[in-house]
């Protein structure tokens, strides 16, 4: 309210009645008016006046032009920057504007300043028409507040289906007939229509102009100007004061947002920490992990593991592959077994649960190996013996021969090694033999393009399937 008071200033303006109940029903008027003040040269009006065609270039807003119409005197608000810029200009009015053609209103001669005032806001008005300024149209989609016939009676899609079905989902519930409904649809109705054919419809609304009575915005007299007249020192005050006020709204401001960041802040803050502390704890159980040593046997004895079993030549220990699963199954740290051992060695300690002689199964993986070894040996002559290559049977190469394990030393094999080995060997697929290639065929477990018997690079390594 206090802005309010220190913002706007009434001043009284004599004009003809048609101009007069433009200014009442659409009070932005006066801004468009304003901004087309000063006028350009006559010669610029007079070529905008012949381009217009018809009646409207017959439109003029001096006494002269509306002389059926009655002069009264009205009161119009400005602002007071507004009002400052009208005393201030005293621009030359064309010769229709000047005080000499201008008329007095009928109830008295309210003094030089109110007809002053009232030409300079039909000869601005009238410019605005000439010039037909597109975002003036907006002007006219604000009406008096107080005058509710001036809104449209009722919405023009009220009758669609579809607008009234989204319609009754709002909330909470709108009234398309009320006042606040139809301004709002009224703001934003054809605002890139020129504000000449707006005017002229608004101007030609004789019902409307008719129900309006000027009476009540009759003034005796105008708004004290004295904040006029100020001096420089005055100004300094005046200003000082005011940014003291807006340096207090901001510093309440920033306190606001700061009490709100920081309680923001100490919620993200215990959350961080608790993410900080889950990652560095799975950190360390990676590091764990990574820093143990495989083997066919399970983890190293050193690193909490199994190592391979003391008893007989079987250098796979079944029972305590299955342990450390069991193990690690418990403690929630398993390796991550790519090749299947984890499935097998389970699988291989429930079998071996119900033996109660070892001995005897391993006399039956003795027995196996040597079959194996004898049928092997009568499909082909060992390689020492072949002279020249052999041809492949099934797949598999003629001077393929079975290697006992058995009854021989435990084999250290480190899993995570022997998984890359073989990864890479199988990226090499119908390409060029590279260094996984060249390991195999070292160990003899595949024959490269050098070696003395060659072969296909593309043949799979089926023997270790």
């Amino acid at each position: 309210h206090k802005a309010f008071e220190l913002s706007h200033h009434t001043a009284r303006a004599v004009m003809p009645t048609l101009v007069a109940r433009l200014f009442v029903q659409y009070p932005q008027l006066v801004s468009v008016a304003v901004d087309h003040l000063p006028l350009p040269s006559s010669n610029e009006l007079s070529r905008l006046r012949q381009e217009l065609k018809g009646d409207d270039g017959g439109v003029r807003l001096d006494c002269h032009g509306l002389q059926g119409h009655e002069i009264v005197c009205i009161g119009i608000r400005l602002t007071r920057c507004q009002y400052a810029r009208l005393m201030g200009l005293g621009c030359e009015l064309p010769h229709r504007f000047s005080q000499k053609h201008w008329k007095t209103p009928t109830s008295g001669n309210p003094g030089s300043k109110a007809m002053q005032l009232g030409a300079m806001l039909c000869a601005g008005l009238e410019s605005a028409f000439l010039h037909s300024t597109r975002s003036a149209t907006a002007a006219l989609r604000w009406p008096n507040p107080k005058l509710p016939s001036l809104l449209p009676p009722v919405l023009p899609w009220l009758p669609d289906e579809v607008f009234g079905h989204h319609l009754k989902e709002m909330h909470p519930s709108v009234d398309p007939r009320s006042p606040p409904a139809r301004h709002a649809h009224m703001q934003q109705f054809m605002l890139d229509e020129s504000f000449r054919c707006a005017f002229l419809q608004v101007l030609r609304a004789k019902s409307e102009l008719g129900a309006l009575d000027l009476a009540d915005y009759w003034r005796d007299e105008d708004d004290a100007d004295d904040w006029l007249l100020i001096s420089a020192e005055d100004l300094d005050r005046a200003m000082q004061a005011r940014h003291a006020e807006y340096d207090l709204f901001d510093r309440r401001r920033t306190e606001d947002l700061d009490i709100g960041s920081n309680k923001e802040a100490d919620g993200n803050g215990a959350e961080a920490a608790d993410l900080q502390k889950h990652i560095s704890t799975m950190g360390k159980e990676i590091s764990t992990l990574l820093a143990q040593q495989s083997c066919v046997g399970g983890v190293d004895a050193s690193q909490g593991g199994s190592g391979p079993s003391e008893g007989g030549g079987n250098s796979v220990s079944v029972n305590s592959v299955a342990q450390d699963s069991d193990d690690s199954d418990m403690e929630g740290v398993g390796e991550l077994d790519v090749l299947g051992m984890e499935e097998e060695a389970e699988s291989s300690s429930d079998s071996e649960e119900g033996k109660e002689e070892p001995d005897l199964f391993r006399e039956y993986l003795s027995e196996l190996d040597e079959q194996l070894g004898g049928a092997l040996n009568e499909v082909a002559p060992p390689p020492a013996r072949a002279g020249k290559q052999a041809a492949d049977v099934h797949g598999l190469p003629l001077e393929s021969h079975h290697v006992r394990v058995h009854e021989t030393g435990p084999i250290e094999l480190d899993l995570h090694a022997m998984e890359h080995v073989l990864a890479s060997y199988c990226c090499e697929h119908q390409l060029a033999p590279g260094p996984a290639s060249l390991l195999l065929g070292e160990l003899g477990l595949v024959e490269t393009a050098s070696g003395r018997h060659k072969t296909n690079v593309e043949d799979p390594l089926n023997s270790m399937d």
